[in-house]
């Protein structure tokens, strides 16, 4: 069994904890825990465990001064699973279950991308969009996406093709479609945090939901919100439609910054080797996407 504690609200960063079977893991302000918040002045020096057995996991206070909640309720000792919310002096945790997530991860590169359709009027999907100067006389009323696609590919409008492209897909579709190109293109020389952040917005992206998203952007955080990996986390935190840090009041994305995101990020790659391969990569990236999710 794998618990993961992934911080919602409080005075620190989001930070997220793997925690697994057999594992007893000290939180509290001092620093000689398994997990320390100095920053919290509301928590305890040692303020809780948390204990991880092969079947659950076993929350317990120790007699800290204002207490341990779960779901808003003050405990001596608790089992928590998915989905609770642990309180701890001004910062709060939300339980997920490890197990799900490292499977959703470790196979992220494998999971089909959505079936997308690229006849729809590319007027339409460039709607609001800010096209470069040379890419907006090139966009006329009959086209389709693809036909669009295909003519910024051929003048090497190659930034604005890939914007399209992720537009027309959605943002979900797209940051599958992105992660599975990066790492096809780039798999051998990403860190291992850059590989983990790629597998937290592929997995985000192809099951939403509040934990995945919440990962995906502490993922970004812990690279700095630099790089291909980190902007395709948050392209992935934004495609649940909140632009808003973990803990903060929910604000809506602006419509152009997941695609600006990604194709920023394929963009990254792309140029990473010598200036002849950047063609031939941005080239994959296109094909990928229009062979890949039209059917």
């Amino acid at each position: 069994m794998s618990v993961s504690l992934t911080t919602t609200s409080g005075p620190h960063p989001t930070t997220v904890l793997q925690l697994h079977t057999e594992s007893v893991t000290l939180v509290g302000r001092g620093e000689g825990n398994d997990a320390s918040f100095p920053d919290d002045f509301q928590m305890s020096t040692r303020h809780f465990t948390i204990e991880v057995r092969p079947h659950e996991a076993l929350l317990t206070d120790l007699d800290s001064t204002n207490g341990t909640y779960v779901n808003g309720e003050r405990i001596r000792e608790a089992i928590v699973s998915s989905g609770d919310e642990i309180f701890a002096g001004q910062t709060t945790f939300l339980v997920g279950d490890g197990d799900a997530t490292s499977e959703v991860s470790a196979n992220a590169d494998n999971v089909p991308l959505k079936e997308v359709s690229f006849d729809t009027s590319s007027v339409e999907v460039c709607d609001g969009m800010s096209l470069t100067d040379e890419a907006l006389p090139l966009l006329t009323e009959a086209q389709t996406v693809a036909q669009f696609v295909h003519i910024l590919k051929k003048n090497s409008l190659y930034m604005d093709a890939l914007r399209v492209l992720s537009r027309a897909m959605g943002t979900n579709a797209a940051v599958q479609w992105s992660c599975q190109s990066v790492l096809e293109i780039q798999r051998d020389n990403l860190s291992e945090m850059e590989l983990q952040t790629i597998n937290a917005a592929a997995a985000c992206a192809a099951n939403p939901s509040e934990k995945l998203a919440i990962e995906a952007h502490s993922a970004a955080a812990q690279l700095g919100h630099e790089g291909a990996a980190a902007m395709l986390a948050l392209a992935a935190y934004w495609g649940t439609g909140n632009m808003a840090p973990p803990g903060h009041p929910p604000m809506p994305v602006d419509k152009q910054l997941p695609s600006q995101a990604i194709a920023g990020a394929l963009t990254l790659v792309a140029v990473n080797g010598p200036p002849k391969e950047a063609a031939r990569k941005y080239e994959e990236f296109i094909k990928r996407a229009l062979s890949s999710t039209e059917k």
